[in-house]
């Protein structure tokens, strides 16, 4: 059973792309960073928190062949030129103890598996509203310190099935200032400005299907 980790900032921003193809001819760089492969099922539950612009969901993944669930939270944007958000993620694979996020939602702490931390997330009034699926490669881009995410939906209905995400994890408010200059300044120096996409995955399935 896993015990909660203490909250970072994500900072990110992605871009669109229509094949891998065009992405290693525009960045050669991060083609041999590229290591991972990992399937995912993302549900979002709480449609009113979505409202507010908070993301409740749950993760399913499997990467080399293990399955792992991860509950994660996040609060509102707060970024300028790309996305900044407060995350919360919890492993749930085998239950949580002390779950800072079923805590933050008033709802019991400890739960003995995934499927009780989802219907805990029902009982307290954020149910499931939209899910997807898909596969990622990733990998980490060392000499930025970059996390790459190249994301392949199979939702037919999203505007971009095909998004490279580039991300920094921050442990402060002026650090996460820090790596959104760092990013734009990469995004200034490769020319990417027009393929920028501000529009998380979430909003973008949400999106298409009203």
């Amino acid at each position: 059973m896993s015990m909660p980790i203490p909250p970072i900032y994500e900072v990110e921003t992605r871009f669109r792309f229509l094949s891998l193809n065009e992405i290693w001819d525009m960045l050669p760089i991060f083609q041999p960073y590229i290591d991972q492969e990992v399937e995912w099922n993302t549900i979002h539950y709480g449609p009113t928190l979505f409202q507010s612009d908070q993301i409740l969901r749950i993760n399913h993944l499997i990467c080399q062949g293990k399955s792992r669930s991860l509950l994660g939270w996040k609060n509102p944007e707060q970024g300028n030129s790309v996305n900044i958000r407060l995350e919360i993620e919890e492993d749930i694979t085998k239950g949580i103890q002390n779950s800072s996020i079923l805590a933050r939602l008033g709802g019991k702490k400890n739960m003995d598996t995934s499927t009780e931390v989802a219907a805990e997330l029902n009982r307290l009034g954020h149910p499931k509203f939209m899910a997807f699926s898909g596969k990622n490669l990733t990998g980490e881009y060392e000499p930025q310190g970059f996390h790459l995410k190249i994301m392949l939906a199979s939702n037919p209905a999203l505007r971009w099935p095909l998004l490279l995400e580039i991300e920094k994890a921050a442990h402060s408010v002026e650090e996460a200032s820090k790596f959104e200059e760092e990013i734009i300044e990469f995004v200034n120096q490769h020319q990417l400005e027009s393929r920028m996409i501000r529009e998380e995955p979430p909003l973008l399935l949400y999106q298409a299907n009203h």
